[in-house]
């Protein structure tokens, strides 16, 4: 049998329930602060709109049958002209030099995990801004030499057979 205040019991699970489930489905975005500072005014005056900053991305390795847990972090998330940018600060001890082999080190695995259209490079100290694409391009096959083998295999055969 029910007892007094059971029924205030049941009333204020049932709502925690109903504000967890809402919570979740909202989520939090309303609540996050839009981020602010130099970067972003400096990425605000370039025409890009700041959508997120530090975001950590969850990165599970594997290695035989054992497990890591990492994360890999970009400054911020920004959009312009509708395509998204992911956004790497140079720290002032530890530029991106402008070399393909380390924009690749530095940049890849971000292009890689987030897939924007670019990833703009923010030096703090300078202001200056660098936006770096990938494309990945498909290997050169060289199907000259195709053609120049099926050529000389044509010759050889006329030659065995007319010869």
């Amino acid at each position: 049998m029910l007892k007094t205040g059971d029924g205030l019991v049941v009333v204020l699970v049932v709502l925690g329930a109903v504000a967890v489930l809402a919570w979740r489905a909202l989520g939090t975005g309303w609540m996050r602060q839009q981020p602010k500072g130099p970067v972003v005014d400096l990425l605000e005056a370039e025409g890009f709109d700041v959508v997120a900053g530090k975001v950590a991305i969850p990165v599970a390795v594997t290695v035989d049958d054992r497990t890591f847990d990492s994360r890999l972090y970009v400054d911020f998330l920004a959009k312009r002209d509708g395509k998204l940018y992911a956004v790497k600060v140079e720290k002032s001890r530890k530029t991106i030099p402008t070399t393909g082999a380390a924009l690749r080190d530095a940049l890849l695995a971000s292009w890689l995990v987030v897939r924007p259209h670019g990833i703009v490079v923010v030096n703090r100290e300078t202001g200056a801004m660098r936006i770096v694409t990938f494309a990945v391009r498909p290997r050169a096959t060289g199907r000259w030499r195709y053609a120049a083998a099926m050529g000389l295999g044509a010759a050889l055969a006329y030659i065995f057979l007319h010869g």
